[in-house]
């Protein structure tokens, strides 16, 4: 019998865990598919982990277990991952949009982060200080 691993069919599977810090090629395919899970959970939530009045812990616990319903997600309270794993993230993504802002050499061979044109969707272009330099744009078309 073939194994569903080695023919890369993940849906099959009982579930994997997730997020184990492992790099092996299934593992990193299973972060990415349980990241993408995870934004589609945080943009469903978006609004009301925004809003003032609801308790974001339920919000995260909320999106832990609708991660749960496919992976397993690590560590006791897998809410605290989920908010964890999106302030990594966001962070990572401020980061970028800080040196791309400042024409740092850096900014100039760095790719965009992993998963950047999510995270862009949830948040919105409206909702940070990115702002594309465009006098440094038009000096790279002449």
């Amino acid at each position: 019998m073939a194994n569903n691993v080695e023919n890369g069919d993940l849906n099959n599977l009982s579930k994997n865990e997730c997020w184990n810090g492992k790099k092996t090629a299934i593992q990193v395919k299973i972060d990415c598919e349980a990241t993408e899970l995870f934004l589609t959970l945080l943009e469903d939530n978006w609004e009301s982990l925004n809003d003032s009045k609801t308790s974001k812990n339920q919000i995260w616990k909320q999106i832990a277990d609708g991660l749960e319903e496919v992976f397993i997600v690590r560590g006791q309270d897998k809410g605290n991952t989920c908010k964890t794993k999106w302030e990594n993230m966001r962070k990572e993504y401020r980061s970028y949009l800080s040196k791309f802002q400042t024409g740092s050499a850096a900014s100039d061979t760095k790719k965009n982060p992993k998963f950047f044109d999510y995270i862009e969707k949830i948040i919105g272009s409206n909702n940070h200080s990115y702002k594309p330099n465009i006098t440094l744009l038009y000096a790279y078309v002449l």
